[in-house]
């Protein structure tokens, strides 16, 4: 079992605080660890209309420091003790 450092900011933190310790199984992906933090609840990921895809394609997602479009994108692998960032690139005004 891995740990994960998640920190979501922005509208993705509204019903948790803004930073979680997430415990993984095996060695999961990106894509994965999205897929269990919205199981679980945690940031809101989901809502009825979006799925994985929109949030992804509107979030900027940094695996330690690094977006993962200069990694592997949702295929990157995810490791214990990494830290995983999720910021909303929109926002109501």
């Amino acid at each position: 079992m891995i740990e994960i450092k998640v920190k979501a900011l922005g509208i993705f933190n509204k019903n948790s605080s803004s930073e979680k310790i997430v415990k993984v199984r095996g060695e999961p992906d990106l894509e994965e660890v999205l897929k269990i933090l919205a199981k679980k609840g945690l940031f809101n990921l989901y809502s009825a209309s979006s799925g994985l895809e929109e949030v992804i394609q509107n979030t900027l997602i940094l695996i330690n420091g690094v977006e993962v479009r200069n990694l592997k994108g949702i295929k990157t692998r995810i490791e214990s003790g990494d830290s995983l960032i999720l910021i909303p690139v929109t926002h109501g005004g």
